[in-house]
């Protein structure tokens, strides 16, 4: 089986591998979390690094339209707006992953179907961005009959094959974020 711990080490997506190794020292809800490491974690995600990079820009381009050039004040507001609404994406993606880490239930799944692909038009937006490529396949929790469907456009969920083992994190009975499994011991 292989050895996903390299994950943690992603420079795209580093936030799986924080969630897998956080998960495996703390398999039960109620996890806790330090919010720095988690934070650095979702901020170097080429996903959120995009977001928050751009955000930022964004404010920044705004605030100067409006203060520098008074003609410019609908091109400021605009461009004050844009940087609003992507750090609101980072937002929704710190509250919800956290929420999920800390609460949610965390189950060992097995890959029973897992191919590479485009990246479909109505994805998602977290993950790798930039290559294209998504995975599309199922899993199954042990011990229950159902089997629940995935994509993912992160990097290293492209070397799941069936039989792998990955975590599923649960809130209110639905899927919230899948991570690579391995074990502390």
């Amino acid at each position: 089986m292989p050895d996903f711990r390299n994950v943690a080490n992603s420079r795209t997506y580093p936030l799986a591998g924080f969630v897998a190794a956080t998960v495996s020292r703390q398999p039960l809800p109620n996890r806790s979390i330090a919010m720095w490491p988690f934070l650095v974690a979702l901020l170097r995600g080429l996903d959120c690094a995009i977001y928050s990079i751009s955000a930022l820009l964004f404010l920044a381009l705004g605030a100067f339209s409006i203060i520098a050039q008074p003609g410019a004040t609908v091109l400021g507001l605009l461009s004050l707006a844009a940087g609003v609404l992507l750090g609101s994406l980072v937002i929704v993606r710190y509250v919800h992953v956290r929420r999920a880490l800390r609460t949610g239930a965390a189950v060992e799944a097995e890959i029973v179907r897992s191919a590479v692909g485009r990246v479909r038009l109505t994805g998602t937006l977290w993950g790798d961005l930039i290559n294209g490529t998504a995975v599309r396949g199922s899993y199954k929790v042990g011990g229950v009959d159902s089997v629940g469907e995935y994509y993912l456009q992160e990097r290293w969920a492209r070397s799941l094959k069936p039989g792998m083992k990955i975590w599923v994190i649960s809130v209110d009975g639905r899927p919230a974020f899948l991570a690579p499994f391995h074990s502390e011991s």
